[in-house]
């Protein structure tokens, strides 16, 4: 068991003695077990659904945006499943999966969390998610905070993935939020969190990156995603930016577009 882990357990039995709402045998066969519903990092567990249908093909990661795992995700999510593609759905640090399971971080309304530490647990996870299950090829697919850690993970930890599809990708976490304070009147500096145009020259030549946004997104701009995506054009990656026609921040997920962009990234 790892050191951090152990410290993990001991404050869920702490709390376990006063809430009497978590089980450590529970969590012990969560983060020791089969790698289907749980993998260990430091101190503690991240908690996935998987929908693994065959070893040694491609797996999609979905990574959610900052409120959680919704239901806005499910039919996507579905369809993704029942092509046979394998598929895993990670709860973020701090966040719950579909059927409560929560994974060890801050708690999941601390926005400022694409994180340091939270970026290497993720990319701690996706390395021992692709080497347990054989995977022939990983793809990122994230949604609005899901495709801002995506981001940060493709070049922080470069070969983490081949290729990523990106739905309503701000890329320039900073430029985002200042823009968020003024139009929405938004918090605004994420002094903790990183952000992806820091590491776009560590992305693999070979990495395939797939943009989309709305046209009528009020979270983010077609411009952040497309300033980052020309820069990974001029070092010569693929990379593409499309943006869907009366789609607005939540709408763009349902798109059959960001189907057919897995789809791509999928394909060796």
């Amino acid at each position: 068991m790892h050191a951090g882990l152990r410290i993990f357990l001991a404050g869920a039995l702490l709390a376990a003695a006063v809430t009497g709402a978590i089980s450590s045998t529970a969590l012990a066969e969560d983060c020791e077990g089969d790698r289907h519903r749980a993998l260990p990092i430091e101190g503690g567990c991240l908690m996935i659904e998987s929908h693994i249908s065959r070893l040694g093909g491609p797996i999609v990661v979905f990574i959610h945006g900052d409120s959680g795992i919704s239901r806005r995700y499910a039919d996507q999510l579905d369809r993704i499943r029942d092509n046979g593609t394998n598929l895993v759905v990670l709860a973020r640090p701090g966040f719950r999966t579909r059927d409560g399971r929560r994974s060890t971080g801050p708690d999941s309304d601390t926005y400022d969390n694409y994180t340091p530490a939270v970026i290497d647990g993720l990319g701690s996870a996706l390395h021992q998610l692709r080497k347990f299950h054989k995977a022939s090829r990983l793809v990122l697919f994230g949604h609005s905070g899901g495709a801002m850690i995506s981001g940060i993970l493709m070049g922080r930890h470069p070969g983490v993935a081949e290729a990523a599809v990106l739905v309503a990708w701000a890329c320039n976490t900073q430029k985002w939020r200042a823009w968020r304070e003024l139009s929405a009147g938004k918090s605004g500096f994420w002094p903790n969190s990183l952000s992806a145009h820091d590491y776009l020259d560590r992305y693999p030549a070979l990495s395939r990156i797939y943009a989309l946004t709305g046209d009528v997104d009020d979270n983010t701009k077609p411009s952040f995603a497309g300033e980052c995506v020309s820069a990974l054009k001029a070092r010569g990656l693929r990379a593409s930016l499309e943006i869907v026609e009366r789609s607005g921040h939540n709408r763009v997920m349902r798109s059959d577009r960001v189907i057919e962009a897995i789809r791509a990234a999928v394909e060796p």
